[in-house]
């Protein structure tokens, strides 16, 4: 492959995502991941992360996103899709920390306020359910938590 063969393997992969061929698209980023520079594999770790997401794989598309992160912490679409999927597992706290860190890179991101005030609902009526699940003797908590690591503390 030439230098540039990244470039069109990400393409590959978006086509194949459209149409809704996970294994395709699979392929066609790991090839981005190989063959891409260390500067640009946040755009297939994004990318592998969705298809992993919405083929159910949100433990790994996670996984995925933390990676993603790491190489680009200030790019807004990372924040978002680690938002959605850590939302997606019912990580309702550590996701509005993430559409927080969204909203601090990106303040007009609508999407990403929307979610956040809906996750923040959710946590609310998570806490009150339980607290009268306690009342009655059965203390569950639906609200899960996680050690994935949050986007940056707003001021």
């Amino acid at each position: 492959m030439n230098s540039t063969s990244w470039v069109v393997t990400n393409l590959a992969a978006l086509y194949w995502r459209v149409v809704g061929q996970g294994p395709p698209a699979v392929q066609c980023l790991k090839n981005a991941l190989h063959y891409g520079p260390d500067s640009m594999r946040d755009v297939a770790y994004v990318s592998l992360a969705n298809v992993l997401y919405r083929t159910g794989y949100e433990q790994d598309a996670a996984v995925v996103m933390q990676l993603s992160l790491e190489a680009s912490p200030t790019l807004v679409v990372n924040h978002f899709t680690m938002a959605n999927v850590l939302a997606a597992q019912g990580y309702l706290r550590e996701a509005a920390g993430f559409y927080e860190s969204t909203l601090h890179y990106q303040p007009e991101f609508e999407p990403a306020a929307e979610r956040l005030r809906i996750a923040r609902c959710l946590v609310v009526m998570s806490k009150a359910q339980s607290e009268r699940s306690s009342n009655h003797g059965n203390g569950t908590n639906a609200t899960n938590s996680t050690t994935i690591t949050r986007g940056p503390s707003q001021p």
